[in-house]
């Protein structure tokens, strides 16, 4: 009898581990054939319909028609237009928005002016990444009005409708024209209660230049527009903002606007100015630099003063075209092939440039 008693529990714990065994061999092989059913398919279909059928994302009728933010009381906005761009400019929105998700705090929105037709047929079939950012609840999307779509941004900048829809008063204004440096010693909450706040340019001081990226007052601007009402013959629209409000603020009775010290443009985008004393590259960089913006290329920067800025503030190798070739770096590079690999050096180089 104990024999058998053995036999009996060696048997029903040999069954249960079979069976056990069988179930996890279903689920593994089911998942697999699904998940191997999908890669089938998304390697075969465009990626249009990819993203309309993957329920991690929003349908393109979705995406146009959130016109409200989902949220109220934002204390700051970070806002930019996406009027038409080619090809090799908007790729690079997905990565954009991130990078300004990731340097702005939680109570910001980020708001996308857009035109919503080219949106729709352009941008949103190619880019997956911003299916899945529409999703997010600090992303606010406008879609301008038709009569605005053949407008150039420095016009539309001008217009009060364009500052009444935004959704906070404090206004950070940026472009794919350049980046946010995560490793900043300036944060954004630096520059609250500033009404004007862009780059450090010649001739500009009090205030900056806020070409590509700026902070901006909502309440300051549409005083600004209908102090001086400008026409559609608009030239840089930073200038106009910037004097019109030194302008205003030289009238006794009328209320006071804050524009940016030199310093603090500096500090909001001076690039190499933080890192430079004396026309020399500091020893101790890391302690004052990146600005928290860099934008455009750095023309006029020395190479050490480039490279230095793209190694602390690695964002800004995005609006770079990328050195990819293994022939150019690595432990052994090839300088001849190298060479052959770089538009500029090609004696048959594309006509429109590199």
């Amino acid at each position: 009898d104990t024999v058998m008693l053995l036999t009996s529990k060696k048997f029903l714990a040999a069954l249960i581990i079979f069976q056990w065994a069988l179930i996890v061999y279903v689920l593994q092989h089911g998942q697999v054939s699904i998940n191997e059913e999908r890669v089938s398919k998304a390697i075969s279909s465009p990626i249009s319909s990819i993203v309309a059928r993957d329920s991690t994302n929003v349908e393109e009728d979705d995406a146009l028609s959130l016109t409200k933010t989902k949220k109220q009381n934002w204390k700051g906005v970070s806002a930019t237009l996406a009027l038409r761009a080619p090809k090799w400019f908007h790729r690079r929105y997905t990565t954009m928005l991130y990078n300004v998700l990731d340097n702005t705090p939680e109570d910001w929105a980020v708001q996308v002016f857009i035109n919503p037709k080219w949106w729709s047929s352009e941008v949103l079939k190619l880019h997956r990444g911003i299916h899945v950012l529409l999703k997010h609840e600090r992303i606010v999307i406008t879609e301008l009005p038709e009569e605005y779509l053949h407008y150039k941004p420095k016009q539309i900048l001008v217009q009060p409708w364009f500052w009444k829809q935004m959704v906070a008063d404090h206004i950070f204004l940026f472009s794919g024209n350049g980046v946010m440096c995560s490793h900043s010693i300036a944060p954004i909450s630096l520059f609250d209660g500033i009404d004007f706040c862009g780059s450090p340019a010649r001739g500009y001081g009090e205030g900056g230049d806020g070409g590509t990226h700026s902070i901006r007052s909502r309440g300051a601007m549409l005083d600004a527009i209908d102090f001086a009402k400008p026409g559609m013959d608009v030239g840089s629209e930073s200038s106009f903002f910037t004097s019109t409000l030194k302008a205003m603020n030289k009238q006794a009775q009328r209320k006071k606007y804050r524009l940016a010290s030199k310093n603090e443009t500096i500090l909001f985008g001076g690039g190499s100015e933080l890192i430079v004393q004396n026309n020399e590259l500091r020893q101790d960089f890391e302690s004052y630099g990146p600005s928290l913006v860099m934008s455009g290329t750095g023309a006029n920067f020395a190479w050490n003063i480039r490279d230095t800025l793209l190694q602390i503030c690695p964002e800004w190798k995005l609006i770079f075209p990328s050195l990819h070739d293994p022939n150019c770096f690595g432990a052994s590079p090839n300088a001849e092939q190298c060479a052959a690999s770089i538009c500029a050096l090609k004696p048959d180089r594309p006509k429109q440039g590199c």
